[in-house]
């Protein structure tokens, strides 16, 4: 994590009143409307959560407190910090409408299905809870140990802290000072936190003698000497809680002595044997062995309901009633505490690793083996993992219950699966080389499938360097080549798929994606001939392929322009979201398939047919979405911007970006981070363009999306220098472009120098487009074009441009800014609509002779085959005109369509 700015006036650890102060003074600010967004960083035990006490308790009932502390058992549990924070303050609110807001989120987060389906409505619901409750009270969200949040909740919290504008709002996060060295997403995305407008660091350090001897002091009430400090320091390094518990320790063991206000110690060897660990468990427990042992148990078990009281007294051999007894002296000697779920844990996660330290790794088994015979018992679902985690290598029923818990998990808590997965391959046997590899394969895809693109990858590559099975290896071939595309690592999605077409050259989702990849790097020597195999495999006869290779398909043929291709999967992922739809049941295959099918649409400027696949797909799914890789997210983005809807397509945009920024889905973060910026530019925003282009990691230069960055960047600097653009660094994007077969760069760049250029220039750029336009028939040259006849003409014909952009039938949303200065009222206002006004009073004037002959034809019952031999097309060409004579006629189906055509008088 970045450091941030470390603030120089943080609290004083050896000083309680110091440290009480600085608590009054951060919730006095909060109270005066201040925003601040504080990080407690220091080692275990340093006095973070001491710290976050004090906050706590100097925060009066004025103060809405959402208080939470991570636990490590939450890490895989999406949102499961961000329930803990709602449940913590939803009881002590009086407004009926923020407690149905509160209310609303647990009901989301307890409805989690599928992979990452509902979370940017989660985020959503949460700015709007906080939002509503800050019009009543200041807000303070406190988060002990945020390392070890879950990475969706910490998300959400950040999004609040950079996005919402709020003040009178307070965000403290403590973390590990080891954990905060790490690159995790949850210690970058804190970073990106304190880094933001009233941000800052407190880098708690070890007490310095003076400061220890101070302590010491306030402890015994009597200054100590120089060997007592020696030994406190010994072995307490200067951690303030290990050196109370020294402290503690060495008086119990009667080594201090007290004599006119000074401590010193009565044997010079009072510090032997004494470590860390044990001076801690001592102060906590003394000589209390109950407690100590109902301690232990609660950290093997975890979080401990009153209910599971019985099973502790089952296992923990003691007394009668004393297993109850300890536990409440535990919770009176706030050594565990009641959580908002009602469950009962350490106040200090640090006491329960020392416990699980203190056990040791074989007693630890023994337990869990106890606890999973006690629990199996009373029919509780925890048993699996305690049976799990006690088990021996090799036990079957053990990792039958692993893999039958991933299983279960794997389509609501994909990320919980692939944790499942990884307990079931600590107990496989290394000799069992296919289970083994079943499993890793399950691990594989549950990361995947968890938008954990990079840990997807590890996994994969590990399971293909053990396995020998060709179906099991293809499908992680596939899953290692994808992730590694979306994380924006095309030379490595390179070297997998040509490692993938080796070993499967006949299978076209390598094909697809190693061209993809070659594609999205302008790598034109190698990229041609895979070009013409899967033009052939377009207008060729065989059986269509799944979604994911139709998707690869469909960026290829939008990436380098090829109508043939990007048709052939349109078409393909058109089918197979109607066919999807027709069996009711396939609703996650349905809303995959619709939602490629949309990115594909929108990436190519066609608003109209990205607007109604959405629509046709949330009408019979009743607004299910998945949003894989943000796929949904542009073209939600790029329909609001086309509405000119332009702050509600940035708060979709920026919410959504901290996503896939955050899961490392780069590749696809870089197209929303250009459309982004468009809207910035568009809004006059334009240090907001420079700040998003010029600082940020998020855009890869190295592909088609930078040369359009390049360009849009120019722009935005030649407004903030009060300059013209450079129109000679506009024709080298150019030319790059064009050498890499990068159309939609290109196209970008020519029209940016038509409109900045002088006369010569203006003319070979419009001559440029003409050219894109005829050999890449997509909206967004048609909609370039225009633009460019209409900036080149003087008076404008408004003729030509209704002709053109009008029946470009879009937004080209890599013109946007070019629409306000180039374009009438009504130009930019059919183009944002999509629509395609009647030229000369039909309702259909734009359908060809082709098209009314296919018509006629399924009128006449004729199959796709048979039309194709009819009219002299390849069958995968029918079915890409069928598709879009659906979405001309708004139907679903060919009886519809005949119904619609004579209903408009065609037949």
């Amino acid at each position: 994590m970045t450091s941030g700015r470390t603030a120089p006036d943080g609290p004083s650890l050896a000083d309680g009143r110091e440290s009480t102060r600085w608590a009054a003074g951060l919730i006095d600010s909060l109270r005066s409307g201040a925003r601040r967004i504080v990080a407690l960083v220091g080692e275990p035990g340093i006095g973070k959560t001491r710290l976050i006490g004090e906050i706590r308790q100097e925060s009066g009932s004025d103060v809405a407190l959402l208080d939470a502390l991570c636990q490590e058992q939450g890490q895989a549990m999406p949102f499961a910090l961000l329930r803990a924070l709602v449940m913590s303050v939803r009881d002590k609110l009086d407004d009926a409408a923020d407690q149905r807001r509160a209310q609303e989120i647990l009901d989301a987060v307890g409805d989690l299905v599928g992979d990452t389906q509902p979370v940017q409505t989660i985020y959503a619901l949460f700015e709007d809870f906080i939002r509503s409750v800050s019009t009543h009270a200041p807000v303070a969200v406190l988060v002990d140990d945020a390392h070890l949040g879950d990475e969706e909740s910490i998300t959400a919290i950040s999004l609040l802290s950079r996005h919402s504008g709020l003040t009178g709002l307070l965000i403290v996060c403590s973390a590990r000072t080891e954990a905060m060295s790490s690159d995790s997403r949850v210690i970058s995305t804190i970073g990106r936190m304190v880094e933001g407008p009233g941000g800052e660091v407190h880098e708690l350090e070890r007490l310095h003698r003076g400061d220890l001897a101070a302590l010491v002091q306030s402890e015994l009430g009597a200054s100590a000497d120089d060997r007592l400090l020696d030994v406190v320091e010994k072995y307490s390094l200067g951690n303030p809680l290990f050196a109370i518990a020294a402290v503690q320790l060495l008086g119990q063991r009667s080594r201090i002595a007290l004599r006119r206000d000074r401590a010193y110690l009565t044997d010079e060897h009072a510090g032997g044997g004494m470590t860390k660990r044990g001076a801690l468990l001592h102060r906590l427990f003394m000589q209390d062995n109950a407690r100590r042992t109902v301690a232990r148990l609660v950290a093997i078990f975890g979080p401990v309901t009153l209910e599971d009281i019985p099973v502790l007294d089952d296992i923990a051999r003691l007394p009668a009633g004393a297993v109850a007894a300890a536990f409440d002296g535990l919770i009176e000697a706030r050594i565990l505490e009641e959580r908002p779920d009602g469950a009962y844990f350490f106040v200090h996660p640090l006491v329960g690793e020392m416990l699980l330290e203190d056990i040791g790794p074989l007693e630890r088994k023994h337990l869990h083996k106890d606890l999973a015979k006690a629990l199996a018992r009373t029919g509780d679902p925890q048993h699996v993992r305690h049976l799990v985690m006690g088990a021996d290598r090799g036990d079957e029923v053990a990792i039958d219950a692993a893999l039958g818990a991933a299983a279960d998990l794997a389509a609501r808590r994909p990320l919980s699966a692939a944790q499942w997965y990884e307990r079931a391959l600590k107990i496989i046997s290394p000799a069992d080389t296919a289970r083994r590899v079943q499993c890793m394969l399950g691990q594989t895809t549950a990361y995947w499938k968890g938008s954990r693109p990079a840990r997807a990858v590890e996994s994969g590559l590990a399971a293909l360097r053990v396995c020998d099975d060709p179906k099991i290896r293809a499908e992680l071939h596939s899953v290692v080549i994808g992730a590694t595309f979306a994380m924006g690592e095309w030379p490595t999605a390179v070297r997998h798929a040509r490692a993938a077409i080796a070993e499967f050259p006949e299978e076209p989702r390598f094909l697809a994606q190693h061209t993809a990849s070659l594609a999205t790097q302008g790598l034109r020597a190698e990229l041609d001939p895979h070009l013409r195999r899967m033009r052939q495999i377009a207008e060729g006869e065989g059986e269509r392929p799944d979604e994911v290779t139709l998707s690869f398909f469909g960026h290829v043929g939008a990436i380098v322009g090829d109508r043939v291709i990007f048709d052939y999967a349109t078409a393909g992922l058109d089918t197979l979201m109607r066919s999807a739809l027709a069996r009711g049941a396939a609703t996650g295959r349905a809303v995959a398939a619709a939602e490629s099918l949309a990115y594909l649409y929108a990436k190519t400027g066609d608003v109209r047919a990205c607007r109604e696949v959405l629509a046709t797909v949330d009408r019979d799914t009743g607004g299910s979405r998945l949003d894989l890789g943000g796929q949904r997210s542009f073209a939600d983005g790029l329909l609001l911007a086309a509405a000119g809807r332009w702050d509600d397509a940035l708060a979709l945009i920026r919410r959504a970006a901290i996503d896939l920024e955050f899961m490392e889905l780069r590749s696809n973060l870089a197209w929303l981070t250009l459309l982004e910026a468009q809207i910035e530019f568009r809004k006059g925003n334009v240090a907001a363009v420079v700040d998003l282009f010029g600082t940020s990691t998020r855009q890869a230069q190295n592909s088609r999306g930078g040369g359009i960055a390049e360009v849009l960047l120019e722009k935005a600097r030649a407004v903030l220098e009060g300059r013209e653009v450079d129109v000679d660094l506009i024709q080298r994007v150019c030319d790059i472009a064009h050498d890499a077969g990068w159309w939609a760069a290109e196209l970008y760049a020519a029209l940016t120098a038509v409109i900045a250029g002088d006369g010569t220039t203006a003319v070979d750029m419009r001559e440029r487009i003409a050219g894109l336009r005829d050999r890449h028939p997509f909206a967004d040259a048609e909609f370039a074009l225009s633009l460019a006849t209409e900036a080149g003409d003087s008076p404008p014909l408004l003729a030509a441009v209704l002709d053109g952009a009008l029946r470009a039938r879009s937004l080209c949303w890599l013109a946007i800014d070019g629409i306000a200065a180039h374009a009438t009222d009504g130009i930019a206002a059919h183009a944002r609509d999509g629509a395609v006004p009647p030229v000369g009073g039909g309702e259909n004037d734009e359908l060809s002779e082709d098209d009314r002959h296919m018509i006629a034809l399924v009128r006449d019952g004729l199959n796709n085959r048979e039309i194709a031999e009819v009219i002299h097309f390849s069958r995968k060409t029918v079915e890409a005109r069928l598709s879009r004579l659906y979405r001309m006629f708004e139907c679903r189906s060919r009886i519809e369509l005949v119904v619609e055509a004579t209903r408009q008088g065609i037949l």
